[in-house]
């Protein structure tokens, strides 16, 4: 007996800092919701989240904590909040794909079973909720790994970096979000103190780091759309249209060569004398505005030699790490300082991508130097 009333206690406690938690972080999630709709749909997906645990406090009355038929509509309340964490999903994943529109008429797809068991309490009208919530959730768990794909693939193409703009920290999250519900209704179709328990408490590590991961995570708003930067007209293009009636006699080829030339020669001025690559930020659209080309055109040159933006940035940085390391073997460098000067945003990224080129990391071809390297 006082085992039982201690979980039981032990519950309420959990219960309560769940209710606490959330409530706290739809405040702190409020001042993010202007930031991007990834923000926004957090902000509204959490304050929901609180909304359904406050709505609990009907079972603390002794009439309705053993109401089947509460119990049953506060279970279909639960499951409406899965189109708005499906959303907040798919926005990450796919920015700007989550209209208002769409995201009203199916919440109020998931709403009106609320009404309908109020006035049909059958038994079918539960089902149909909890299994369009299940569909609804592998749909989300189906799509956001497509989307992490694009996006990255998109990122690759575009930019020099990674950290707080790669999404795939999604799939995951996604993936351990919806399996921790399935899990929880199949494991425990008859509620226990102490799955109550370990509800709530995996619920708020849930939460606590999808909220920390979205505090750092910068939205890419152009993904599998146009880019909203005009691009820079063309050199070349200008100079053979300014020429008339060479141009117009001009083949296609030639047209492509001049082309391939003015990229080349601009991204030889651009990465081996300006060394533009030491901005830890660059993006495609940067180099395009310093060599003066169509982004276009150059992500297509750049292509063409089996290499994305990222890889033939980072080509530079790691081959500049390496001139950094060899001429300082006496001055003991830390490799922070090495990954910084050579145009790495990231200790991490630097470790990882000089591996890959070098295939030993970075403290370790510095020993093969000479350098006596402290971390």
């Amino acid at each position: 007996m006082f085992e039982y009333l201690s979980l039981e206690a032990l519950a309420h406690y959990i219960r309560g800092m769940a209710t606490m938690f959330f409530l706290v972080w739809a405040v702190i999630t409020y001042s993010w919701r202007k930031r991007d709709r990834m923000t926004l749909l957090l902000f509204v997906a959490v304050s929901y989240v609180a909304f359904g645990y406050v709505k609990d406090v009907v079972f603390l009355f002794n009439p309705l904590m053993k109401d089947a038929f509460v119990e049953n509509l506060v279970g279909i309340l639960d499951v409406t909040s899965t189109p708005l964490v499906s959303a907040f999903f798919l926005e990450a994943t796919a920015p700007g794909t989550v209209s208002v529109r769409r995201l009203t008429l199916s919440y109020l797809l998931f709403a009106a079973f609320v009404p309908l068991y109020w006035f049909c309490p059958v038994k079918q009208v539960l089902f149909c909720a909890y299994l369009l919530s299940a569909i609804t959730a592998l749909l989300a768990l189906v799509v956001v790994p497509f989307n992490v794909v694009r996006y990255n693939k998109y990122l690759a193409e575009n930019y020099s970096y990674t950290q707080d703009i790669n999404v795939s920290w999604v799939v995951s999250s996604a993936f351990c979000y919806f399996l921790w519900f399935f899990v929880y209704v199949f494991c425990f179709c008859n509620t226990t103190w102490l799955s109550e328990v370990v509800f709530d408490v995996f619920s708020i590590i849930i939460w606590m780091v999808l909220c920390l991961v979205c505090r750092r995570h910068k939205v890419v708003v152009n993904v599998g759309h146009a880019e909203v930067t005009a691009d820079v007209s063309n050199a070349v293009e200008a100079e053979v249209a300014n020429n008339g009636e060479e141009a117009e006699s001009k083949n296609d080829e030639a047209v492509e060569r001049e082309k391939d030339e003015f990229i080349a020669n601009g991204l030889q001025r651009c990465m081996e004398e300006e060394k533009i690559y030491l901005n830890p930020h660059l993006s495609l659209s940067d180099l395009a505005s310093a060599v003066s080309s169509n982004k276009t055109y150059l992500s297509i040159y750049i292509n063409r030699h089996s290499k994305t933006f990222y890889d033939y940035i980072n080509e530079y940085r790691v081959a500049e790490a390496c001139r950094i390391m060899e001429e300082s073997t006496s001055e003991r460098l830390p490799m922070a300082d090495v990954a910084v000067r050579s145009g790495f945003n990231s200790i991490s990224s630097f470790n990882r991508y000089f591996c890959k080129i070098k295939g030993d990391t970075p403290a370790r071809y510095y020993r093969k130097l000479g350098g006596g390297m402290s971390n």
